[in-house]
């Protein structure tokens, strides 16, 4: 049951701020976007490196970061072709 809760609570950690980011990517909200995006994909790095493959930690922010600038770049690039 434990075991269950945990890759519950791990599942829900990496859905529900991607719920959030598409609110915020909807209504144009940058740095909320930026953050979420951040946070995503610093959650998902987590738990990908928690499958059995060795990664070093400290690369999970850096990776983070690449993907927070790429979401705000996806909303610039969106606003622009749709404005």
């Amino acid at each position: 049951m434990r075991h269950a809760l945990w890759i519950m609570t791990r599942g829900f950690a990496q859905v529900a701020p991607v719920a959030i980011n598409t609110w915020q990517l909807a209504h144009e909200k940058y740095l909320g976007a930026f953050v979420c995006g951040f946070l995503i994909s610093l959650i998902w790095w987590q738990n990908a490196s928690s499958s059995g493959k060795s990664r070093d930690w400290r690369d999970g922010p850096w990776y983070a970061f690449g993907a927070a600038c790429g979401t705000i770049a996806g909303l610039a690039v969106t606003r622009w072709w749709y404005v």
